[in-house]
């Protein structure tokens, strides 16, 4: 529906016009190969579904009116616009739930990495790794390999594969005698969980060779 049509018919455009810009949006996203958003929707097959395509009623039916400071957010961001898989969200949600996000399902909960590990204290980047490396469900849960693992008494850093160099630290990992250059890091817990996140590889590694 137009803009016009949508005013003459309803009257409701200074009430609801954030609403109708939504809905605008979400159609020039999908549909629009001009559009400079197109290539991250349309382009990868997001769609609207039938029922709002042609109707802001039905939009509007489904959605109610948005909340302050929320907007248009997808639940399963490879998903369609439609009712069961759209919601109003902040800012924060939606960068929660970005295409890059990954989803683990655990106790019958699905939350991304990033959730996980707030609620569990794990790091995301020892989450991840145990997941892309298929370690089992309960496994990548596991709380023993985040306790951060103390180095010998004469460690500047005091945790296990970091070491000062000049004003940041240095992470790095024995395999098999062999010392392995992680990289640098401004923190040294940022330098330990670099480490933590190789090791959490090393011993899938070994596990399944």
């Amino acid at each position: 529906m137009s803009r016009n049509k949508f005013l003459a018919t309803h009257g409701l455009w200074d009430k609801y016009k954030s609403e109708y810009q939504c809905w605008q949006d979400m159609l020039q996203r999908c549909n629009n190969p001009r559009n400079a958003a197109y290539k991250y929707y349309g382009g990868r097959g997001i769609y609207v579904c039938e029922r709002w395509l042609s109707s802001f009623e039905a939009f509007m039916e489904d959605m109610g009116p948005r909340p302050n400071v929320m907007s248009l957010d997808r639940i399963n961001n490879d998903g369609p616009y439609s009712p069961d898989n759209c919601r109003w969200s902040t800012i924060n949600q939606q960068n929660r739930n970005h295409r890059g996000c990954v989803f683990i399902e655990y106790l019958g909960v699905k939350k991304t990495i990033v959730e996980w590990s707030e609620k569990t204290g794990i790091n995301k980047k020892t989450l991840h790794a145990r997941y892309a490396n298929g370690w089992p469900i309960q496994e990548i849960f596991r709380q023993e390999m985040t306790r951060p693992s103390r180095a010998r008494k004469d460690s500047q850093s005091g945790l296990l594969g970091v070491s000062k160099y000049r004003n940041k630290w240095k992470a790095q990992i024995t395999i098999k005698t062999k010392v392995e250059y992680l990289g640098l890091y401004e923190t040294a817990q940022l330098a330990h969980e670099a480490y933590m996140t190789a090791r959490a590889e090393l011993r899938t590694k070994n596990e399944t060779s």
